[in-house]
């Protein structure tokens, strides 16, 4: 699927849905995965032409909290709100393949230093 399809189909399905379509359990499978893919790219420096998704997904569920689609913010607040969706969807990943049991986080707690209750599973 060529990028500009890729992007097209991302903003269809998940970012001009309800807020609570980026919470890493409502996502698909297939974007889970992807979203995955493109923070594991961003860490590991490799780049990737879809940044431009895992932000729009973030400052989503940020102007979901504030109201607005206007955001202030420093760029280490921004890498830490990535780094922070990327452990939620990492997590999710754990739950679905059953190694771990974690609590899901909500609108509110999603991208915050939040308590997270794990339970491994065998």
């Amino acid at each position: 699927m060529s990028e500009p399809n890729l992007k097209t189909r991302f903003h269809n399905e998940v970012i001009t849905g309800a807020p609570e379509s980026l919470l890493p359990r409502n996502l698909s499978e297939d974007w889970l995965d992807f979203l995955l893919h493109e923070f594991q790219c961003m860490h590991n420096k490799n780049g990737s032409d879809n940044f431009s998704l895992l932000v729009s997904a973030v400052l989503k569920i940020l102007s979901s909290r504030s109201g607005t689609t206007e955001l202030e913010m420093t760029a280490d607040e921004l890498i830490r709100c990535l780094n922070n969706y990327s452990m939620e969807l990492s997590l999710e990943k754990l739950n679905r393949v059953g190694a771990v049991k974690s609590s899901s986080p909500t609108n509110e707690t999603i991208l915050t230093n939040r308590v997270i209750k794990m339970t491994e599973i065998y």
